[in-house]
């Protein structure tokens, strides 16, 4: 919280869904007031996609989580707020839990654009997803489309294969309008670097060629974070996990968090709170807000890392991301450019020779 703004706002109005593995509740202890038998910030409307349960008709159950990935990501957006450093980012929001995923961390893209619908229909302001796949499905942008629609912030984690994957984002990532989210390995902006994982985005060649897609739009700290956690047994263990997957809910209960701050955009949307502005300009806020991270490669980076602070006041940092990069940071991204032409090139030919 302190790398990317920890501010004090009560956001007991926002509704973060989570599609990911599940949660587990330990009665209360984490997503409640701390204690046993506390009312759980955890809404009936939760649903298994894979069995069509909710929490309303089959209880605590039907999002039980096997795996634990679910309910680490619901932690750190609304674990209680309990003064300490495993608070979850926006700790007084309301969760939507849609377990789209199995035990093993598997699951349908059918099941996964269920879930998205489910979310969008149930009024989440933010929607977290910390999933990806290689192959783009085109149901899947298609529910992220509408939720954006329906007026829910899609953030999505960048992918964890940057050794084998990047150029390029995973799916979907890639997906128009999204809040798009790599990770760094912990530190604030000024000291934070890429993590090794992270995958980054294809960059523009200076002859125009764009290669895979969708950029990143923010970096937040996802290496070795801690969140306190449930187990299905009902104890709490504390949990060190890295990934993109860790950085992505930061960002959505962040952007929960500055919601619910209701203040005026001085200079972002012409005077709307950013409670009441639509997807496509909360993007636009986020990515306008975030600070420059001078180790990191634009298309590591994307406009900077996340702040909330900033997000929630409308203050933009005077120097641009691109602006701030250090000198070696600026070699990888004329690396990475160079490599964006040549991609181009090369699938240029490729289409060329089969006559496309």
């Amino acid at each position: 919280r302190e790398s990317v703004g920890d501010i004090s706002a009560d956001s007991s109005g926002q509704t973060v869904a989570v599609v990911d593995t599940g949660a587990n509740t330990a009665d209360g202890r984490v997503f409640g007031n701390g204690s046993v038998g506390s009312p759980i910030r955890i809404s009936n409307a939760s649903k298994n996609i894979m069995t069509n349960e909710t929490v309303a008709e089959a209880g605590w159950d039907a999002i039980e989580d096997g795996n634990g990935h679910g309910t680490w990501t619901a932690a750190s957006i609304a674990a209680n707020a309990s003064g300490t450093v495993h608070d979850g980012v926006a700790p007084d929001s309301q969760l939507l839990v849609v377990k789209a995923l199995a035990d093993d961390g598997g699951g349908s893209t059918a099941n996964i654009a269920d879930a998205i619908r489910y979310a969008a229909d149930h009024d989440a302001d933010v929607i977290s997803l910390s999933l990806g796949a290689k192959l783009r499905s085109q149901p899947v942008v298609d529910a992220v489309t509408y939720a954006q629609n329906a007026g829910s912030v899609v953030v999505v984690a960048a992918g964890n294969s940057r050794q084998t994957r990047s150029p390029g984002v995973a799916t979907p990532a890639d997906a128009p309008g999204v809040i798009t989210v790599g990770a760094t390995n912990g530190s604030g902006p000024q000291e934070a670097w890429s993590a090794y994982f992270s995958q980054y985005a294809g960059s523009q060649a200076a002859d125009g060629n764009v290669t895979n897609a969708e950029p990143i739009d923010v970096v937040a700290p996802g290496m070795q974070i801690v969140a306190r956690t449930p187990t299905t047994g009902g104890s709490l263990t504390n949990t060190s996990l890295s990934g993109t997957s860790m950085a992505t809910p930061i960002v959505a209960g962040g952007i929960a968090r500055a919601m619910a701050i209701n203040d005026t955009l001085a200079g972002v949307m012409g005077g709307d709170s950013l409670a009441d502005i639509s997807p496509a300009e909360v993007h636009d806020a986020v990515t306008k807000s975030a600070e420059p991270a001078p180790h990191l490669a634009t298309a590591e980076a994307g406009h900077g890392m996340f702040n909330a602070t900033n997000l929630a006041g409308g203050t933009h940092p005077e120097t641009s991301q691109s602006e701030a990069m250090t000198d070696p940071a600026q070699q990888r991204q004329t690396y990475y450019e160079a490599a964006a032409e040549a991609a181009g090139g090369f699938l240029a030919r490729v289409v060329s020779t089969a006559g496309g």
